[in-house]
């Protein structure tokens, strides 16, 4: 054991209406046992469901205890949103957008994030120990721009490190975020030869992706 991650889903507003009325007979079989793998649907009441997950986190938290070191971090990932703009055939994630509806991290929403619940969650970890992690969906569609530049603002105030998981595909958009002091480190993951690649990272042009990649590649190094 080495560290904790996290999450809180989001979930389709009409999931949120039956959770909170208890009415489960109208969703598919499917969405039932969906919900129920990602702990959503549980035999716990409310209250109690609440007092677990806390004590869930304070034995993670515990666990992590004896661990720290000079070389700790804590990681925050933001995902921007489930949206991207390639359609990889084995993309988990690819109905996500529809399913959950609504617009992807605003920057409003990250200023009221960083500014009120930030300071709270890593209590004993100092500003420069944090690391920012951009994900998606593609983190770096222009749409996304405002919200990782209330990110990359506050990262810069505070010494936190950032970095990003993209397909590298829109690298142009976001050049002049990215380099020391901004979004310093950026993985880029291939899948294959050109030939194997195509095959897997298809845009909805359908045009090739793998030389594109490749050049951006350049591009950040």
């Amino acid at each position: 054991f080495h560290g904790s991650s996290l999450c809180v889903d989001r979930v389709p507003s009409e999931y949120v209406r039956l959770l909170e009325a208890g009415d489960f007979a109208s969703l598919p079989p499917e969405d039932l046992r969906h919900l129920r793998e990602r702990g959503h649907l549980t035999r716990l009441a409310p209250a109690r469901e609440r007092e677990a997950f806390r004590r869930r986190v304070r034995r993670l938290l515990d666990a992590e205890g004896p661990l720290r070191h000079q070389s700790f971090r804590a990681t925050l990932t933001f995902v921007l949103s489930y949206r991207c703009n390639l359609a990889c055939g084995y993309c988990y994630q690819q109905d996500l957008p529809d399913r959950t509806g609504g617009p992807g991290l605003t920057g409003k929403l990250v200023d009221t994030f960083l500014s009120r619940h930030l300071p709270g969650l890593f209590p004993r970890v100092p500003r420069k120990k944090l690391l920012f992690m951009l994900f998606g969906g593609e983190p770096f569609l222009p749409a996304n721009r405002e919200a990782i530049e209330r990110i990359v603002a506050y990262a810069r105030k505070h010494s936190i490190t950032i970095s990003s998981a993209t397909n590298a595909t829109t690298v142009e958009a976001m050049a002049d975020l990215i380099g020391p002091g901004k979004i310093a480190n950026v993985q880029v993951t291939l899948d294959g030869d050109a030939a194997h690649h195509d095959l897997r990272r298809v845009p909805s042009s359908g045009k090739p992706t793998f030389e594109a990649m490749i050049a951006a590649v350049h591009r950040l190094v």
